[in-house]
Formats: structure tokens, C-alpha cells, sequence
């Protein structure tokens, strides 16, 4: 291939036919070189590394040398226009020379649309399963690249987004993007299937081989031969270190705020907590059950009066609020004074952007699924968010703009008043921010109310950090910060 190309290599090549507004990285030219002639292939770069880039480039390779005639890209709602305008961008750099279409709509509106036309459709898995039917015989009747971005979305083989993704990549190039690809061993198994399916015959052998110990409902406690793991997860991959391929990222403070809820709180609190051990003990404690009952006392912090008519104090976590903000001075001059609030549910959101909006009316925007503009108005409210020098507070849930947004350039503040189930959740939230492209030192504060279950939830989520760092090593500025919760 190197003979028909001058002797260039494909990451060479790339950039001698295509304009780009920036210069490659090492790490993203080794990334290209290693896996382009790879059918399938996992691109696990770190967050901020350019996923985008070597994953749309890479795409570019194949379809100059025959290998595709359309480009699929498949990514969360939250990031379409995104990868539009990425696209866009590199097609007006070189001519105009792609036809780009965001394939969603109405059903209505999606069955006119020309895709045979395009050179390059953007979708997200949801309307990949909605379609599907349509879809999956036009894919495979093609000769199509899929790229797959923040890939984690199929990390469990038994949920349709995965068989999805099997079912449309069976004949075609697949490249997953992702950088955060595990936060459980357990999840490795679904990104090895894709692409190198020698390894286990089933997910029956995999637990046999990787799964040291389970409790009485089966859930995996113990794990063991990590480093027989890792090299399958390595196969067709590549897996990088932050640390080591990014020179530019910021300075990062970490700063832990415990708080006490008040005394009827904190009574409200107790008395929730002996009505759901009695509800337990009549009934049988699967992972399930566990985890409704985390998420019903995580939410109880701030809304104490959400299970219950008992009336109760103002929450403390709204005078930790105010103390960040008086701390933070988020009037002043800079353009990146401005602050991304994350919890976990719609109540806390709510709660968060309504205490906001008294106090500073028109400077807040939420994005989330919930009643205040729903997922519908995230998009513009990001843009709002990003350019508007008024807008200084954004409430968001991680799982709303937790995946794949930029938003380094305007701001460089987080504050968790919630805490996230998995260190997945922790680092794909912060690194919005903490990212490549960021010129000045962030901050990244933790709210947790003492003797309550996020004291619980952080332990879990350390103690899952520290085991997924055996299999894909990052930075290890949370798991630090995390050891300050203990």
C-alpha cells in the first residue's frame, strides 16, 4: 500500500490530500497508521484527545481507497450538530466536496430523505433503532464505514443498541470512539466481541476466565487474570494515557465540600432509610433493588419534601450553592467565569435552576430531560451557554451533556451537588471541561452531605476507578481526589 501511496503512511497520506485547520499529534498519526486496515477497530483515545478527528480522517483513508462508498456516523443526540459542523468544516476546506445530512426528523420527515445522495449521514442509535428496518438492509447492501462515537453506549451485550450496532457493522468497517471505554471489567467483553470475537466463545466463558468471585445474586466482587483481560481489550485498539499524549491539558484543583444536612433533614433522612430496610427485608435485594434504593436517598439530599409531606429546612446543599458562588466571583471580568452545576435528577435540577434564576434572572440555562425546555432546547441552550457573555450558570445532568461537548472555551468551573453511580459518569462530566484546548487552571468541586449515601457511592465508585485503572490507565487526578472522601 505504502508503494501506491509514494511511501507515505495513511496518517501522511490523509494530510497531503485533505486541508485540516490543525496539525496532527503523534499519538493521533499512530492511531491512523495502526488500525485503518483494520476492518473493525477501537479508537479509545482520551478525552479531548481528537477522537473526532482521527475517527473522521481514518474514515477519509478508506473511502479514497475503495473501501466505502458512504461514511455512517452514529453518536448521542447531544452531539449531531457537532459532528455536523465538524464535517461541514472539513468539506468547505477542501471545496465543498462532501454531501452531509443529519439524518432525524419525524418519522415522516426521515423516510424523503435521499440517503443514497450523501457522502456522509449522522444519526444517532436511537433513531438507528427506530429505523432500523430501513436501515440495516440499506447498510449492509452498501459499502459503508460506521463510525461509532462514545462507543460505551454498547458496552452491555445484552441491550438492543448493541445488537443494533452488531447487526449494521456485520459486513462493514466499524471504528469505536470512546475515552472512557469501562468503568466494570465486565464491560470489556462487549468492545472484544466486536473486534476480536476468537477470544471468548461466550460471555459465560468470559466470567469463568475473569470473574474471581460473585455475590449470592450473582453480581461480580472479584476479579482475576486483569492482565490476560487487558491484552484482549488491546487487540485491534489502541489505548492511550491522558497524561502522556495530551501536553496541554490544565491545572486542575480539586476541592471537597462536606456538609451536614440540618437536624429535621437529617431525621427525615434516617427515618426514609429504616422504612426502605424494612421494605427490603420482605423482599428479595437484587442489583435492581440496590440501586433504586441509592438513587431514592441520593435524591432526598436535596429534596427533602420529595418522598415525604414532613416539613424541613431549607436544604443545606443551597448554602454550599451560595458559598461556591461567593467564593468563585463569577461577575468578574473573565470570559471563562462561568459555572456547570451537575446532578443527577430531574428534582435537583429543577431545584438548582429555580434557586438560580431568583437570584440572577436570564444568566441560567438547564439541560436535562425535564419539564424546563426538555432535551429538545439542550442544543441551543449549550450555544446560549458558550456564547453568550450573560449566560454565566448552566445546571445540567451528566448524562445530558456528559458525552463528547467542548466547552473549555467557556468555562473552566464544575461543581457535582450530586454524585454520579460510576467514575465513568465523574470523569466523561468533568472532562467537558478539563480538556485539551483549555488555557486556564479549572476547578472541580464535589458537594457530599456527610452520613448520608454519597459518602457510600464514593467509596464505590474509588474503589471501581482503581480497578479499571489496571485495564485502561488515565490520569489519576480523580482517583486522588476521590481518596479525600473517604
Amino acid at each position: 500500500m505504502n508503494d501506491l501511496m509514494g511511501g507515505m503512511t495513511p496518517s501522511e497520506y490523509i494530510q497531503n490530500e485533505f486541508v485540516w485547520p490543525f496539525e496532527f499529534r503523534p499519538y493521533q498519526n499512530e492511531s491512523i497508521d495502526d488500525l485503518v486496515e483494520y476492518q473493525k477497530a477501537g479508537y479509545y483515545l482520551p478525552v479531548g484527545g481528537g477522537k473526532t478527528v482521527v475517527g473522521f480522517a481514518a474514515a477519509l483513508y478508506q473511502a479514497q481507497h475503495g473501501r466505502c462508498e458512504q461514511i455512517v456516523i452514529i453518536c448521542p443526540p447531544i452531539l449531531l450538530d457537532q459532528w455536523y459542523d465538524f464535517v461541514e468544516e472539513i468539506s468547505a476546506l477542501n471545496g465543498s466536496m462532501f454531501n452531509s445530512l443529519v439524518y432525524r426528523g419525524t418519522p415522516g420527515q426521515r423516510r424523503i430523505m435521499a440517503l443514497a445522495k450523501q457522502d456522509v449521514i449522522i444519526m444517532s442509535i436511537q433513531i438507528l433503532k427506530n429505523d432500523f428496518r430501513r436501515l440495516q438492509p440499506y447498510l449492509n447492501a452498501k459499502k459503508v464505514t460506521i463510525i461509532l462515537d462514545e462507543a460505551q453506549a454498547i458496552r452491555n451485550v445484552s441491550t438492543k443498541n448493541y445488537k443494533a450496532i452488531r447487526d449494521v457493522s456485520e459486513t462493514n468497517n466499524l471504528m469505536m470512539l470512546t475515552g472512557t471505554p469501562i468503568n466494570n471489567p465486565l464491560h470489556c467483553y462487549a468492545y472484544i466481541k466486536q473486534l476480536f470475537p476468537e477470544a471468548y466463545r461466550s460471555i459465560k466463558m468470559f466470567r469463568n476466565v475473569h470473574v474471581a468471585k460473585e455475590d449470592f445474586y450473582g453480581a461480580a466482587t472479584e476479579f482475576q487474570n486483569l492482565d490476560m483481560l487487558k491484552s484482549s481489550l488491546e487487540v485491534q485498539a489502541k489505548i492511550y494515557d491522558s497524561a502522556d499524549v495530551i501536553p496541554d491539558l490544565p491545572d486542575i484543583v480539586y476541592s471537597v465540600i462536606q456538609y451536614d444536612l440540618s437536624p429535621t433533614h437529617a431525621e427525615l433522612y434516617k427515618k426514609l432509610v429504616r422504612e426502605e430496610l424494612l421494605v427490603l427485608e420482605e423482599e428479595v435485594i437484587d442489583a435492581t433493588t440496590a440501586q433504586n434504593m441509592y438513587h431514592k436517598l441520593q435524591k432526598l439530599v436535596l429534596n427533602p419534601g420529595i418522598f415525604s409531606d414532613q416539613k424541613v429546612d431549607r436544604p443545606v446543599g443551597l448554602d454550599v450553592l451560595d458559598e461556591t458562588l461567593d467564593e468563585l466571583q463569577l461577575d468578574g471580568p473573565l470570559a471563562k467565569d462561568k459555572l456547570i452545576i451537575f446532578c443527577n435528577y430531574r428534582p435537583s435540577n429543577e431545584l438548582i435552576y429555580e434557586y438560580l434564576e431568583e437570584k440572577f434572572p436570564g444568566q441560567n440555562r438547564i439541560c436535562y430531560g425535564g419539564k424546563l425546555g426538555g432535551t429538545g432546547k439542550n442544543p441551543q441552550y449549550i450555544k446560549e451557554f458558550l456564547n453568550d457573555p450573560n449566560v454565566k450558570y448552566m445546571v445540567a445532568s451528566p448524562k445530558s451533556i456528559g458525552v463528547g461537548l467542548n466547552l473549555q472555551s467557556a468555562c473552566r468551573y464544575i461543581l457535582f451537588m450530586e454524585t454520579p453511580l460510576t467514575s465513568n459518569d465523574f470523569n466523561q462530566a468533568y472532562q467537558r471541561v478539563v480538556r485539551s484546548g483549555q488555557d486556564m487552571k479549572c476547578t472541580v468541586k464535589f458537594a457530599v452531605a456527610r452520613h448520608t449515601i454519597q459518602e457510600k457511592i464514593v467509596a464505590g465508585v474509588r474503589e471501581k476507578e482503581a480497578l479499571v485503572q489496571q485495564l485502561t490507565p488515565t490520569q489519576q487526578n480523580l482517583l486522588v481526589a476521590l481518596k479525600d472522601l473517604a
